[in-house]
């Protein structure tokens, strides 16, 4: 057969009959067709500048096609006259690429002319995965939740939860051949499914307020107070208008708060006016020292004090070091809150 063949070649060749290749043509083949055939490249840059002038296009196809144009209007230019790979590398050099995006370019315009393809990217778009899979997202989703509960939440544990029966199940059923996931996987998985790694959020404290004990003291206060709202001034528009007061106890009551605010000598503002120009300055580390302004409050005179001075327990101590029914301890320990007090009062007058 093949001495046939060989005879039947040279009978051809005897009469000046040109052997026909019935393979296809290479790409470099397919290439010099074009840069010969003009007029499908002018074709080809009509409809690319068509396409240029979409609105919708994104920045980057719209770079694409507007190089593979200054290529193809290079390449046909007869004033200044290009050939193609030069007219592909000065359009990458204009575009800050290299001979990498000049080889790309012939391929985009090869491609254009041959399947009408246009050079898309993936930039910015999201590939899909198996977790758009309602079955998978829920499953996943509930093993997550009772792992969270029961304690720390690993990477590790979504590679043994894809990795169980149940989620492999779902997978054989939907065809998908996945045994098991790597940790980067799991990490974009715990995103995509709208978990975050942080500190834990603390609730409401719930531990021991419905103790016995709790629960008495709570109650044997609230009664305590209800007697003693009934001697409280009672405020109406910046009048005072006293209650009657019980034959038990004829002097109404006045209510004495306490409040404090610590301030830290660090503690400032984190956002101001910056100017571009500026440099960042060394901060102190820490929260620094700390300043505590603790007072005395009532609603019928406001702080409590006299003159400069703020008063806490002159007068109680003074009264109680009268009275007999207080032992000698007693009075030691208000003289000595009185002795501590006075001379917080004295330092913060200063």
């Amino acid at each position: 057969m093949a001495s046939q063949e060989i005879l039947r070649l040279l009978e051809n060749l005897h009469y000046r009959s040109a052997p026909t290749d019935k393979s296809l043509a290479t790409p470099a083949e397919q290439t010099l067709d074009l840069l010969q055939d003009h007029t499908v490249l002018l074709e080809a840059e009509e409809m690319l500048s068509e396409r240029s002038r979409d609105k919708s296009l994104d920045v980057v196809l719209r770079a694409r096609i507007c190089a593979m144009l200054g290529v193809i209007n290079l390449f046909l230019d007869t004033d200044v006259p290009h050939t193609w790979r030069k007219a592909s590398i000065v359009v990458a050099k204009a575009q800050g690429a290299g001979l990498n995006r000049a080889r790309n370019i012939w391929r985009w315009i090869i491609e254009f002319v041959n399947e009408g393809k246009l050079p898309l990217h993936s930039y910015c778009y999201k590939r899909p995965t198996i977790l758009e899979d309602e079955d998978v997202a829920r499953e996943l989703r509930e093993r997550l939740a009772e792992k969270a509960k029961s304690g720390f939440l690993k990477t590790e544990d979504v590679c043994d939860i894809i990795a169980s029966d149940a989620i492999q199940g779902i997978f054989t059923r939907l065809g998908v051949n996945k045994p098991m996931i790597s940790l980067s996987t799991a990490h974009r998985w715990l995103a995509r499914l709208d978990w975050k790694y942080g500190k834990k959020m603390n609730g409401m404290y719930i531990d021991g307020h419905e103790r016995d004990d709790v629960v008495a003291y709570r109650d044997a206060f609230v009664n305590r107070w209800a007697e003693y709202d009934r001697c409280f001034h009672i405020w109406n528009n910046g009048d005072v208008d006293a209650t009657t007061c019980p034959p038990c106890n004829p002097l109404p009551l006045i209510l004495v708060t306490h409040n404090e605010s610590t301030f830290y000598q660090n503690d400032e503002r984190k956002t101001r006016w910056i100017h571009q120009d500026s440099r960042p300055a060394p901060q102190p580390k820490g929260e620094g020292q700390s300043l505590m302004v603790s007072d005395f409050l009532t609603a019928e005179w406001g702080r409590l004090r006299t003159s400069d001075r703020c008063v806490i327990l002159y007068s109680l101590s003074s009264s109680l070091s009268l009275s007999n029914c207080c032992t000698a301890g007693r009075l030691a320990l208000y003289s000595n809150l009185e002795r501590i007090m006075t001379d917080t009062s004295l330092r913060r007058s200063l």
